[in-house]
């Protein structure tokens, strides 16, 4: 079941959506794509091992996900949404942050030549610079899209919160969010 039906409805024909079942493919892949999946995966070292066993020779994994977020001591709202995201992901055994994990486990998993990078991104309306315009707003987006779609499964299931109130703390996060003289900082 997808609570938060984001997949692309105009796709390239060999493009595919899958979550988290048993991997069937007779092919191997050249590219393997796992981006936003924070609190996804309950085995991620398992994950690995199958998106490693599914590649073709010299094929490539990609991951991409939320190490930390960080907030202006202004934006309570915002910091109270991550502390019980991250409190619910770790009672459902799927911890936020564990893409920091994520380079040992694929040289574990067979892996060569991995990399890691670190990207901070400034979450807030008064970005300035030559491409700050285009990019600021696109992050915003990205951030007010995401607050709900994390929030309500894992505060719902493992915190015993209601929808109302998963809601109610999502506005008022997306309220501080775009407001000008707060931000928030993305390590993915």
């Amino acid at each position: 079941m997808d609570l938060s039906p984001i997949q692309p409805r105009l796709v390239p024909p060999n493009v595919e959506f899958e979550v988290e079942k048993d991997w069937t493919f007779r092919e191997k892949f050249g590219l393997i794509r796992c981006w936003g999946m924070e609190a996804s995966f309950a085995e991620r070292q398992r994950f690995m091992e199958r998106a490693f066993r599914h590649l073709e020779p010299g094929g490539r994994l990609v991951t991409q996900a939320l190490v930390k977020f960080s907030c202006s001591k202004y934006a309570p709202s915002l910091d109270m949404w991550w502390n019980l995201i991250c409190k619910a992901a770790g009672e459902a055994g799927r911890p936020m942050g564990a893409a920091s994990m994520h380079k040992n486990l694929m040289v574990d998993a067979g892996f060569v030549g991995v990399r890691k990078r670190v990207y901070k991104w400034l979450v807030n309306s008064q970005l300035t610079g030559e491409s700050a315009g285009d990019i600021k707003w696109r992050i915003l987006e990205f951030m007010e899209k995401c607050l709900e779609p994390l929030a309500m499964a894992l505060l719902a299931r493992f915190l015993g919160w209601r929808k109302d109130e998963v809601l109610d703390l999502c506005e008022k996060a997306r309220k501080k969010l775009l407001e000008q003289r707060r931000y928030a900082c993305l390590h993915l």
